[in-house]
């Protein structure tokens, strides 16, 4: 997975897959070592990516990243400086309109496929170990995802949404964030490829990424 700094530019080739770093034309940061996993949310299933010829480094006719997740829930979020939702940059409304927006940093790949009703993929939630004598130590990372329109369960990355712990005087976003998914967690069984259930009794949302 990439996490990538707030950069929009023009995609580089329709055919590079939306989640891969070469589909990013800018800065792409990996996980740092002193990034801790704490909790997963997703599991990788299946990875496919078809080549446009023999060259191993070469062009791609296609990739197809398959993910479960336990938590995936429909939110809106808006472009820097257009605010058409009415929300702010570092925000994103899930739920409905008479609640509070989440606070975070939205980080889009590329602004043409921007699309303001977007889907949240929660991916894990990280320590950081640099922060952690200031009680900011967690990280939540999810993926916003938006339908292609071209088969079920089949979505392309617009971006990421990460979440920070703050204490003391500030609003704990992360645990809102968690309690507001809980609440709203019925995603569409016919968004997804499928719906199981594992052995504890969680349900897991699996999606295709293009």
């Amino acid at each position: 997975m990439k996490f990538p700094k707030y950069d929009p530019k023009p995609q580089l080739k329709p055919r590079i897959p939306s989640w891969s770093w070469a589909a990013v034309r800018g800065q792409v940061a990996s996980p740092k070592p002193f990034e801790t996993p704490l909790h997963s949310y997703m599991r990788v299933v299946d990875v496919c990516v078809t080549l446009a010829g023999s060259d191993p480094f070469g062009d791609v006719d296609r990739g197809i990243l398959t993910l479960s997740s336990k938590h995936m829930t429909y939110c809106w979020a808006d472009l820097p400086h257009e605010k058409s939702m009415g929300l702010n940059a570092d925000e994103v409304l899930l739920g409905n309109w008479a609640l509070e927006p989440i606070r975070g940093q939205v980080r889009w790949d590329y602004a043409e496929n921007y699309c303001p009703e977007c889907v949240l993929f929660l991916v894990d939630i990280r320590k950081l170990l640099q922060f952690e004598r200031y009680k900011r130590d967690r990280v939540l990372n999810a993926l916003i995802l938006k339908k292609t329109g071209k088969g079920k369960g089949q979505y392309e990355r617009l971006g990421i949404f990460q979440v920070s712990e703050l204490e003391g005087d500030r609003i704990k976003y992360l645990d809102i964030l968690l309690e507001r998914i809980s609440e709203v967690d019925d995603f569409p069984t016919g968004d997804c490829i499928s719906v199981e259930h594992d052995a504890e009794g969680t349900k897991w949302y699996t999606v295709t990424i293009v």
